[in-house]
């Protein structure tokens, strides 16, 4: 599969690499297009063959070049595929008038295979343009851009005593990627900055391997909120390379040091001021491949109907699978998984990215039924070491009456 991958690649950039040769007139910009295809070429073969079967061995390092090899192989082939589709569209053309010019009722004289027009190649090179830029500044600057996204809710049958009571929540950690501690040093003081009573974790803490997490137990321990600090786990927390319990066995004591209790299909009761409401957690429960470990009626075990409830849930198509429909009304449940693709556009009057053609509820407040759903954009970053206008998501939730 390896090898067949590199033999397509190949033929792409061969196919780039006389696209441009024949587009420009200008020598110049002739040779700045084939200089593009020759470093892309050059940083694809080095990724492949120092990231890629790292990752494979599962002894991947993320280190700060390593992820830059990435990020700029990445950044590379997202745009081929731009460029490929204005070229392959003019080829499209190119190949239809030759054919026109070939039918029999038509007396052109000599016939010949059109050239290619510089204007569609400055076309093809400026639309590329928008994406490798945006790409690469996700590499450089995106991935530690943290953002604070604070929501308000309001619910006519929260405990009085909870009004103003502020969750937050960050979700898909994934520390075997992280190449700057300071960085998450820094997020963690962000989100203490938001003076948080209850702090949740919703999955992910890890790629594969709960020893990623070592390095970053001793930063999430410096976490303080009143009511505690939860979580649950994410479809990489079950690990890969060795048996899922045992990586869940190592990975439950780190969490643990760091100060946070897993919640595994249970649920916790949380008192104020006389007043309580009920905080639950499930396993991972998603759509294959991922598994559905998750057990709600489990969690649901000794809570009463009609109590102000949270649920944690790794996963958002839970929410639609089972929760939504439950005979328990689940006030309030707080997802991740998707990381809103890392790659998007979210402005005022336009909010796209690819996660929403495999997620419909992919990002932010989600509301049916009388229930809320929230998923969480992610903390850190996974396959593409960037993030590109979804910016890693530090949520502040406060619970109003209304």
């Amino acid at each position: 599969m390896g090898i067949l991958l590199l033999i397509i690649f190949a033929g792409l950039e061969l196919y780039l690499f006389y696209a441009f040769r024949n587009a420009f007139t200008d020598t110049i910009w002739a040779n700045v297009g084939v200089a593009y295809v020759i470093i892309s070429i050059i940083t694809f073969f080095i990724t492949y063959f120092k990231v890629a079967s790292a990752i494979r061995s599962g002894v991947y390092n993320a280190t700060l070049t390593n992820n830059l090899l990435m990020g700029f192989s990445f950044a590379f082939f997202m745009t081929n595929f731009v460029l490929i589709a204005v070229f392959f569209v003019e080829d499209v053309f190119r190949m239809l008038d030759y054919i026109w010019q070939l039918l029999p009722f038509r007396d052109t004289g000599e016939t010949k295979f059109a050239g290619r027009r510089q204007f569609i190649g400055m076309t093809a090179t400026l639309l590329a343009a928008v994406p490798f830029s945006a790409l690469i500044y996700g590499v450089l600057q995106g991935r530690y851009n943290y953002k604070v996204f604070n929501i308000p809710l309001k619910f006519t049958d929260l405990p009085k005593a909870f009004d103003g009571f502020k969750v937050v929540q960050i979700s898909d950690v994934h520390s075997g990627s992280f190449d700057n501690i300071e960085e998450v040093e820094r997020a963690v003081n962000i989100i203490q900055d938001q003076n948080p009573d209850l702090i949740v974790f919703t999955g992910d803490w890890i790629n594969s391997h709960a020893e990623e997490l070592q390095p970053y137990v001793h930063i999430f321990k410096q976490l303080k909120a009143p009511f505690g600090k939860y979580a649950v786990w994410g479809n990489h927390d079950y690990g890969r390379g060795r048996s899922n319990q045992d990586n869940i066995e190592i990975l439950r004591g780190l969490v643990n040091d760091a100060g946070f209790q897993v919640l595994e299909n249970e649920n916790i009761t949380i008192e104020k001021g006389g007043e309580s409401i009920k905080l639950f957690g499930v396993e991972n429960w998603g759509k294959p491949p991922f598994p559905q470990i998750g057990d709600l009626q489990k969690a649901k075990e000794n809570s009463e109907k009609g109590v102000f409830s949270i649920l944690l849930s790794h996963d958002p198509t839970h929410w639609d699978a089972k929760v939504i429909n439950d005979d328990h009304h689940f006030h309030l449940t707080l997802s991740g998984h998707t990381h809103g693709a890392q790659i998007g556009i979210e402005a005022k009057w336009l909010r796209w990215s690819p996660s929403k053609y495999i997620y419909p509820r992919w990002a932010g407040i989600y509301k049916e039924k009388g229930q809320y759903l929230y998923v969480n954009r992610g903390f850190g970053f996974l396959g593409y070491p960037g993030r590109a206008g979804i910016n890693p998501e530090i949520a502040a939730i406060e619970l109003k009456k209304a």
